[in-house]
């Protein structure tokens, strides 16, 4: 698959408001209203927070039990709740990432970002890696083609492992959507300029209590921290990216981005289960013991 050549322009919203917690119909509503504002404004993506639909319900322990949880997720694409959804997409023109707690077939739970496309068709679903014991771990990176871009998507906790990202990026990730509920701490936004940075590509972390974008320099271009519910709306550049990053002995690489010119032959232990009986991390190469 080949990069596209040229530089686009995207326009991402970001919803920024805490949803209520166990109140799937409510917070529906809530997302249909807020976007009655992007009517119109030639939106790209709109993003929500983690698990928006329930209200995230599993970060409060004290009081939600798998049997609650299950009782505020979605049954898939074709539940009623998500088909509002589409619909609303469909209305905007935009694709749209709607967090929600997933009920599978399987009756498991899966902590799930739906991207629906601007026609209001199921584009792909996400299922969050780093999760909890109330959640069935998701077990694939992919990337997600869009009429604006190549996306991936990593929710909330995803982002403090770099080599999440890092997947994306190699597989050919144009934008980062991070639909989160987590920290939002300074620390947080010096890790979210890092993981820009580190990937050359724009990262958009969707938040109740804050909106962020970071550019591919890793510099924050847009923020939104304001007390009432809001919408950050920007409009920010992808730029092409190489999909077949590394040193090929031809190439003159000290200027370089790091995505572009890595190392992948001397990086087999970061895939390693038991670093002690990786190849490159021993006695023969030098490395600890």
């Amino acid at each position: 698959m080949s990069s596209v050549q040229c530089n686009r322009r995207v326009r991402a919203a970001l919803l920024k408001v805490k949803s209520r917690w166990g109140d799937v119909a409510f917070n529906i509503d809530l997302l249909e209203q807020m976007a009655v504002e992007l009517q119109g404004r030639s939106i790209d993506v709109l993003i929500t927070p983690e698990c928006f639909l329930d209200g995230y319900m599993e970060r409060d322990r004290g009081r939600c039990t798998p049997e609650g949880l299950r009782a505020c997720a979605v049954e898939g694409f074709q539940d009623p709740v998500m088909q509002r959804a589409a619909r609303l997409a469909a209305r905007l023109e935009s694709y749209l990432v709607v967090g929600a707690s997933e009920l599978g077939a399987d009756r498991r739970l899966r902590n799930a970002a739906y991207l629906i496309d601007r026609q209001g068709e199921l584009a792909g679903t996400y299922y969050k890696i780093q999760t909890s014991l109330f959640y069935t771990p998701g077990n694939e990176l992919p990337v997600f083609q869009t009429d604006f871009g190549r996306a991936g998507i990593v929710i909330c906790a995803d982002r403090r492992w770099p080599e999440n990202m890092r997947c994306l990026r190699l597989k050919g990730a144009e934008v980062i959507l991070n639909p989160t509920w987590g920290d939002k701490s300074p620390f947080n936004t010096a890790l979210m300029r890092v993981r820009a940075y580190e990937n050359g590509i724009p990262v958009c972390f969707a938040h109740p209590e804050q909106s962020l974008i970071c550019s591919e320099e890793g510099e924050v271009i847009a923020l939104c921290e304001a007390s009432e519910p809001d919408i950050l709306i920007h409009e920010f550049e992808l730029k092409p990216v190489r999909q077949d990053p590394g040193i090929d002995g031809q190439t003159d690489v000290s200027d370089m981005h790091p995505a572009d010119n890595r190392r992948p032959d001397l990086y087999g232990a970061i895939v390693a289960r038991d670093l002690h009986k990786s190849p490159s991390f021993g006695p023969q190469s030098g490395g600890l013991t």
